[in-house]
């Protein structure tokens, strides 16, 4: 299954995968990537969801080549409005009322806001990062990130 690219008019590109339902499934998951080493922008819980029959969308965290807590890059949130719009289409598309956002350690940060948000009843978010500015704070792993 390969990338796909959601683009915006003001050209933010949100990178996306989407695996159709087995079956007659009803159900669309949403999955947010966490950081990962050593590529940060990789999609998670593929080979996990392999056997899922719901609908899948793969939400990865990959902007310029960096993470961006699928929020904003230099303080500019038009990352948060592509995000926000392809979530929005996809359930959209599918006429999806059943939905699940799924994310783990930074993507189960994005994973709450986004499903929050959105009103999505089954939020599965896993040791989700709350003190964001103190991961990716000066002398940490993932600074490079913070900086931008």
């Amino acid at each position: 299954m390969d990338s796909s690219v959601f683009t915006l008019p003001n050209n933010v590109q949100v990178k996306y995968k989407f695996s159709p339902a087995k079956y007659d499934c009803k159900h669309l998951l949403i999955v947010m990537s966490g950081f990962n080493i050593p590529d940060p922008t990789i999609y998670d819980f593929q080979n996990t969801l392999a056997h899922c029959r719901s609908n899948i969308l793969w939400i990865t965290d990959d902007f310029n080549g960096l993470p961006a807590y699928c929020l904003c890059n230099d303080m500019r949130f038009d990352i948060e409005l592509g995000v926000s719009k392809l979530i929005d289409s996809v359930i959209i598309l599918l006429d999806s009322c059943h939905v699940s956002i799924l994310g783990a350690s930074k993507g189960g940060s994005i994973t709450l806001y986004y499903g929050i948000k959105h009103k999505i009843k089954n939020i599965i978010s896993v040791v989700p990062q709350f003190n964001i500015g103190s991961y990716v704070a000066t002398g940490t792993y993932w600074e490079h990130v913070g900086k931008k």
